[in-house]
């Protein structure tokens, strides 16, 4: 039973054309671009782990394939560049906006070693990299006089210009709505595997409002879409903010913003998940795969308020991977008998969840979150920081609750990491309790020096808080903290906004005894390259 699940929710959208059923969930967001063909540019933020792919990416070309209404392109920017790289030819990738050009051309013209192309690709190793649902348009705009135009004629005198022609021409060669999806596509700003620069990305999407309008969505209404999938960890949210509220770009009217900084969020909605079980289970019963036979079970799962609890106060604020991996066992369990109840699945759910105690941090109590736990989580931080600089610490750890943190020391340098995951009603009381716990260290490393000669060390504290608490009172004691003692001190303090998942990687990563189930290791070694980067930047 589990086998059919993963091929249909894992395997099958990554094939062009899938002889089983295909079945994804909708992310909130998804039937608005699907519907709406006045949209013309979408920017899709969300971590590592979040179901931007899935979600956007293979559920929008899917969704192409079963209406007809409306067609897809959809690339894999890191995966085509690899490949481009390893195919070799005149199209690899060179850090510049006319790469979108290169890719999608590029990734028509290519072959395979076994002579086939990378588009609709269902060779394993090129599989879900690059799909569209109508091969014909990139023959019409992919043809080498045309590629020169834009390339060579166009784009050595102004790259937007050029991109504006090639997106008119896109439109212009079908007879449907065009919806071009580039995923990570943050990988195309930088060469030679360094990271992304939010810097350089800004600069990319502002261009790229330039060559929509004036241009294809004017000249051609409601035929074209641009969306970028875009990790979260790269992109330039405070420039973007700037940007929305004050430039007054034509552009601006025609995009999807559900933040403040230009994006939409990957999020899935209690009725996405039920939406989900729903299809999975007709499948099931209705091709005789599970001893259950009954689709009453269907009805019966919508209206169990345990079960709907469940899912709304934990799936809901889960990353996509997390919560369909629980919601499959809970399926798989639902059907595999036909004298199971809603209170045996309910049951079940709840012991998918229990059965690991970081799972409760989603639902937002912090059972894990606190004492030696959150103290050993600072400490690996600061190793971790200094580790990148060639330096060896031993960082002293705090373990009292609301206060946990570690400290180090480091020649004329002095760090802290400190969380507060509750919220502060008595901000004296807060601020004596910090001083008892962290005032010697700042009074002997952080002196505020009189004079010009007295070598001042470098002091900082990072206050990581998650943002549904009242953390303000803290905050802002902290902020004004300039005596301890009678001794005047001086240090910086970043306040550093975590979320939740943030929170349940870092707790496992630096915990031994926290467990998780083995395959989700791989999810939380890849999400903690992304919460370091975001607390120490």
């Amino acid at each position: 039973m589990s086998t059919y699940i993963q091929e249909w929710t894992l395997t099958a959208p990554k094939y062009p054309n899938p002889k089983g059923p295909v079945i994804l969930a909708k992310p909130r967001h998804f039937d608005q671009i699907v519907n709406n063909p006045q949209l013309g540019f979408v920017l899709v933020k969300a971590l590592y782990g979040y179901g931007k792919t899935y979600g956007f990416g293979y559920g929008m070309y899917h969704e192409a394939r079963k209406r007809g209404t409306f067609d897809v392109i959809y690339i894999n920017a890191r995966e085509i560049n690899e490949k481009l790289l390893e195919l070799g030819g005149p199209y690899s990738l060179k850090a510049e906006l006319l790469d979108i050009i290169r890719m999608i051309c590029g990734g028509y013209f290519i072959k395979t070693p076994t002579q086939k192309s990378i588009v609709n690709s269902d060779e394993p190793e090129y599989l879900g990299i690059y799909l569209t649902t109508r091969i014909g348009i990139l023959n019409k705009v992919c043809s080498k006089d045309k590629l020169e135009h834009y390339l060579e004629e166009l784009g050595s005198k102004d790259p937007v210009r050029a991109l504006r022609a090639f997106y008119i021409n896109l439109a212009a060669s079908n007879n449907k709505r065009v919806v071009v999806i580039i995923d990570e596509f943050e990988r195309l700003t930088s060469k030679g595997g360094a990271l992304p620069d939010p810097q350089t990305l800004y600069g990319w999407i502002t261009k790229m409002l330039d060559a929509l309008r004036p241009g294809v969505i004017d000249d051609m209404p409601g035929r074209f879409t641009l969306m970028f999938l875009i990790q979260e960890t790269y992109y330039p949210s405070s420039l973007m903010k700037d940007f929305v509220s004050k430039s007054g770009h034509p552009m601006l009217g025609r995009m999807l913003k559900a933040n403040d900084d230009g994006s939409i969020p990957v999020r899935y909605d209690k009725e996405s998940f039920f939406d989900y079980m729903e299809r999975i289970i007709t499948e099931l019963i209705t091709n005789k795969l599970v001893p259950l036979n009954n689709l009453n079970i269907i009805s019966a799962l919508k209206s169990s308020k345990k079960v709907s609890d469940l899912i709304k106060d934990y799936l809901t604020n889960m990353p996509a991977f997390v919560a369909f991996s629980i919601l499959n066992e809970v399926i798989g369990y639902a059907v595999s008998s036909n004298d199971i109840t809603i209170d045996d699945v309910a049951n079940k759910f709840k012991h998918e969840l229990d059965q690991y105690p970081i799972f409760e941090i989603y639902a937002g109590k912090k059972t894990v979150a606190k004492g030696d736990y959150l103290a050993n989580v600072a400490a690996g931080l600061l190793r971790e920081y200094y580790s990148g600089r060639g330096i060896e610490i031993i960082p002293s750890r705090v373990s009292m609750v609301g206060f946990e943190g570690a400290h180090v020391t480091v020649s004329n340098e002095f760090r802290a990491i400190i969380f507060r995951l509750g919220d502060v009603d008595d901000s004296q009381g807060y601020i004596n309790t910090f001083k008892r716990l962290y005032g010697n260290e700042l009074k002997n490393y952080c002196t505020q020096q009189q004079l010009k000669k007295q070598t001042q060390t470098n002091c900082e504290l990072r206050f990581l808080f998650i943002g549904d608490v009242n953390v303000g009172p803290a905050y802002g004691v902290l902020s004004r903290l300039s005596m301890i003692d009678g001794v005047r001190v001086n240090f910086r303090l970043k306040p550093v906004e975590i979320t939740y998942d943030d929170l349940f990687v870092l707790l496992v990563s630096y915990n031994s005894d926290i467990s998780v189930p083995i395959g989700y290791l791989s999810y939380v070694n890849q999400r903690k390259t992304e919460v370091i980067h975001k607390i120490f930047t």
